[in-house]
């Protein structure tokens, strides 16, 4: 499991030191606290998200490329990416965060992006030009819910499995995304799975890792709060996730050494777009690259309640309004994996306190 680089402003910061402080810390960096500061920051990531901590699902957050296509350090972007902050942080802690372009592009077959494309048409009025160039830049993530019965057996189920996908960074359906299941028959056939696995396998460690945080830092939460994090009355620790959505982004590994210089359109002989390849720039040399494995980067686990409705709709249109035969029982199969751990749960804890 990999997560992006990132770097913290809190607000706490922004009320000790004052406007100028501030704004000189957020450029040039402050050594005790551990900020780099934009500039240097932007020496290990060119494009860079800033977050306000308090918000979701894409408000309250903007891009900006802090250096230009030959490298040099952009002093505009820098001093706007500089106010931007500033200004949340008046209020709210900031994140500022490692962008990881993903696109489906990657992985998606030509007729799910057909889809995609017809769905952003119809759904938003937007065109999107997947043949001519300049073509339209297409974003997408990934979701999948962690849930488990039983929390001390170290198993997690897997549900709503969505892939969200925009011509915008953030790909979140508020802010023009189109959201869909990630279904496989989507996945272009030599990368089904091995993406997925690496999916479910990243969704397992970062479970893992949140399930181990009173081992880990217990302590220190005890310290900072005062508070000890405490079990419920079934013996399991008040830290522990019984459910999350985890939220993903995907590159793919190449077997070639060199740079992703640009996805490029496969035609037939009748002109109709039939695949993707990958180009690689290695110097001044660009060539295909072959897709080995997939990097799989975590970026933040959420409740995504808001979510489960969206999935439900898909669900109808796959399941009871596409087929032959519709099948109603396959509608809300993923919300019912959580419910039933849910409920497991609730009869845990009714068991523990009724004895």
């Amino acid at each position: 499991m990999e997560i992006p680089g990132e770097k913290d402003w809190l607000a706490d910061y922004t009320a000790k030191f004052g406007e100028a402080a501030t704004r000189k810390a957020l450029e040039y960096g402050d050594e005790q606290r551990g900020f780099p500061g934009f500039r240097n920051f932007a020496q290990r990531f060119r494009l860079v998200m800033v977050k306000d901590a308090a918000e979701s699902g894409g408000r309250g957050q903007k891009a900006f490329s802090l250096r230009h296509s030959d490298g040099s350090l952009d002093e505009a972007v820098v001093a706007d990416a500089v106010e931007f902050t500033y200004q949340i942080s008046l209020k709210h802690n900031v994140a500022i965060q490692e962008v990881i372009i993903s696109s489906p592009e990657y992985w998606a077959t030509e007729e799910f992006l057909r889809s995609f494309v017809d769905r952003q048409v119809q759904e938003w009025g937007a065109t999107v030009n997947r043949t001519k160039r300049p073509r339209t830049n297409i974003y997408g993530s990934h979701r999948l819910i962690f849930s488990t019965d039983d929390p001390r057996s170290g198993n997690w189920n897997v549900s709503h499995p969505i892939t969200l996908n925009s011509r915008q960074l953030i790909t979140n359906v508020g802010r023009g995304g189109t959201l869909d299941l990630f279904r496989k028959e989507f996945i272009r056939p030599e990368f089904r799975e091995g993406l997925w696995t690496r999916l479910v396998e990243s969704g397992e460690k970062c479970m893992n890792a949140l399930a181990d945080y009173d081992k880990l830092a217990g302590d220190r939460y005890t310290a900072e709060t005062g508070r000890l994090i405490g079990v419920d009355a079934t013996g399991v620790s008040y830290a522990f996730p019984r459910y999350m959505m985890l939220d993903f982004l995907v590159q793919p590994i190449f077997a070639e050494e060199g740079m992703l210089a640009d996805v490029d359109a496969v035609y037939n002989a009748d002109g109709e777009r039939i695949d993707t390849r990958f180009i690689l720039q290695r110097g001044e040399e660009r060539f295909p690259g072959t897709v080995k494995d997939w990097r799989v980067v975590l970026i933040e686990p959420n409740i995504g309640i808001g979510l489960w409705d969206r999935l439900a709709i898909r669900e109808e249109y796959y399941f009871a309004t596409t087929a032959d035969q519709p099948d109603w029982t396959a509608v809300g199969l993923n919300a019912r994996i959580v419910l039933r751990d849910l409920a497991q749960a609730g009869a845990d804890y009714l068991q523990a306190v009724l004895k």
